[in-house]
């Protein structure tokens, strides 16, 4: 393989190089992958970054500040996020016992139900997404994602 060679994807210009781009070959996984989830949750009232919210939140619950840079996005998004989930009673705000000037973000007993079955779609959709790949390249591909968001995120 030489420089200008990516998995038998010669450089240069057009669109075969795009195929040797990471960026771009990332970029597009994203979107294949946000879309796939988008339709996969459509049955479930939620979208894929409300689920995503809920995720974040599911152990112990979260400041709304925190949940910002978790999940990528400004702070006014993130209440808007909190808001929809509080109006659909799948997360209630609530004070933090060590800092009562800090609003916790938690999830709700439906909360947690619709997690659940969120979780099992999630789970279904990122299988028809991979599907090409075996256990063992899924396993290697997760590893080297979650190497390279934890440098740049």
């Amino acid at each position: 393989m030489t420089s200008d060679t990516f998995d038998g994807v010669s450089g240069g210009r057009g669109p075969d190089m795009l195929l040797g781009d990471l960026g771009f070959l990332v970029a597009r996984l994203g979107a294949a992958a946000q879309r796939t989830l988008t339709d996969a949750l459509s049955g479930s009232g939620l979208r894929a970054r409300q689920y995503a919210l809920l995720q974040m939140v599911a152990d112990t619950g979260r400041s709304q500040r925190e949940l910002g840079p978790l999940l990528g996005l400004e702070a006014s998004n993130v209440v808007t996020l909190v808001d929809q989930l509080v109006a659909a009673g799948y997360v209630e705000r609530r004070s933090d016992e060590r800092d009562r000037r800090v609003r916790l973000v938690a999830l709700t007993p439906a909360g947690v139900g619709v997690l659940d079955g969120a979780a099992r779609i999630s789970r279904e959709a990122e299988d028809r997404l991979f599907g090409a790949l075996d256990a063992d390249e899924r396993r290697d591909l997760g590893e080297m994602l979650r190497k390279v968001v934890k440098t740049v995120v």
